[in-house]
């Protein structure tokens, strides 16, 4: 995943509505792993269709890491339910995208691989989605089309990879469904893989004054604008490790100053102020239980020392008692 991407998934986290959480195009799961420690009780949906992949995410990260909030589906997402292949070549090694295969003699050679399709629709018919992050290789527009009825029920922000020069057609197509359902669309200003490729957020329009902050840059390394079907990218070009450490991409893209937050709405400020008075609360009733805890311990410390006394005053009668007893029982 790429940082600024992370860093943004990381400053909305508590923004999100209650339910569970997508990644597909799981790929080698170290997406699904991320998602899986940041989101801790919400369940992982890691959806891969290859065979090779699917088995390392259960080993890895279910298995010997524990991550047993992780479910793995081997399947595709589509805008219908039934069936897809892909060169069994993609198997002999972990993480090989299916959207990168292309048929051909090889292909013919070793055989395919199926794997079945599902629409988000199905898989949440009976839960919530909460987040989802899409990385589907040319697929943006099918997985949208089958998550239709979940977008408009569940309204949940979800981030979704495009390659707007290399594949057009699919890009202009996420761009019009977002409008359609009523979302607003955010291209993150870094480039990803080794194409004209841009991951977008999507937020639903009644809640982008939530999420503004966080995409105006209240990170100073987060800077977004209002994607366009041609975002005219270059490919990648290979960054020194250094500059990956300090997060200075500014030669990638011309940033977008922040003009700071936009004012709370009457609604925001109210909860605000009800939750930090919850708060006030709730550290005042710890304190007060402390105190208590204080004054027991202080109490049984002065009935130990009480004890400890009367042992000390009455230890002589006792030892002379003892002592007549013993004569007399050997008389």
């Amino acid at each position: 995943m790429e940082p600024r991407l992370w860093i943004l998934i990381q400053a909305f986290a508590h923004l999100l509505p209650p339910g569970d959480v997508i990644d597909a195009g799981a790929n080698d799961g170290a997406d699904s792993s991320r998602f899986a420690r940041l989101f801790g009780q919400r369940t992982v949906l890691a959806i891969e269709p290859t065979v090779a992949s699917t088995r390392h995410i259960m080993k890895t990260y279910v298995e010997r890491q524990g991550q047993h909030n992780i479910e793995v589906l081997r399947a595709g997402l589509g805008e219908a339910e039934g069936s897809a292949n892909y060169s069994a070549l993609l198997d002999h090694r972990v993480g090989a995208q299916v959207g990168d295969y292309e048929p051909g003699s090889r292909s013919r050679k070793h055989g395919h691989v199926s794997f079945p399709v599902f629409t988000v629709d199905r898989l949440f018919a009976n839960r919530k989605l909460a987040f989802a992050h899409w990385d589907v290789e040319g697929w943006e527009d099918k997985v949208l089309a089958g998550a239709k009825l979940t977008l408009r029920r569940d309204r949940p922000p979800f981030v979704i990879e495009t390659h707007s020069q290399v594949n057009q057609r699919p890009h202009d197509a996420t761009v019009a469904f977002a409008a359609q359902l009523n979302y607003s669309m955010y291209t993150i200003q870094e480039k990803c893989g080794h194409f004209c490729c841009r991951n977008h957020i999507c937020i639903p329009n009644e809640r982008v004054r939530d999420f503004l902050p966080v995409l105006a840059g209240g990170n100073r390394h987060c800077y977004f604008a209002k994607p366009t079907p041609h975002d005219g990218c270059e490919p990648r070009p290979t960054w020194a490790q250094s500059e990956l450490n300090q997060m200075k991409w500014d030669h990638l893209t011309e940033l977008t100053p922040w003009t700071g937050p936009p004012p709370l709405t009457a609604a925001s400020a109210a909860a605000a102020a009800a939750g930090a008075g919850d708060i006030a609360q709730l550290r005042s009733e710890v304190a007060a239980l402390r105190r208590d805890d204080a004054n027991v311990k202080a109490q049984l410390g002065a009935i130990q020392a009480g004890l400890a006394a009367l042992q000390e005053q009455f230890r002589p009668l006792l030892q002379s008692k003892g002592a007549r007893l013993r004569r007399l029982a050997r008389v």
